[in-house]
């Protein structure tokens, strides 16, 4: 287990994410005192499940290879307005 302060954790913050994507459990101290451990969570895969959409694809599949003429397009984004 590794150690860090809080000042540490504050100032260097990437490095601690380091060890605790490698794997480690971290301990941070406040004045020589234990005050937290952070700990990796334990499914990692679960953690990262966030997928940036492709909209060009869904665009594609919507209206194929056409091209849009202006007032298409301004429909089309007036209606994604309304939808909010």
């Amino acid at each position: 287990m590794k150690t860090a302060s809080v000042r540490e954790l504050r100032l260097d913050f990437a490095r601690l994410s380091k060890w605790i994507e490698g794997g480690e459990t971290v301990t941070i101290t406040k004045r020589g005192q234990a005050f937290a451990t952070l700990v990796p969570t334990k499914d990692r895969k679960t953690a990262k499940t966030f997928k940036v959409p492709d909209f060009a694809a869904q665009m594609r599949e919507v209206f194929g290879n056409r091209m849009l003429s202006e007032e298409d397009s301004m429909a089309v984004r007036e209606g994604m307005r309304g939808e909010r």
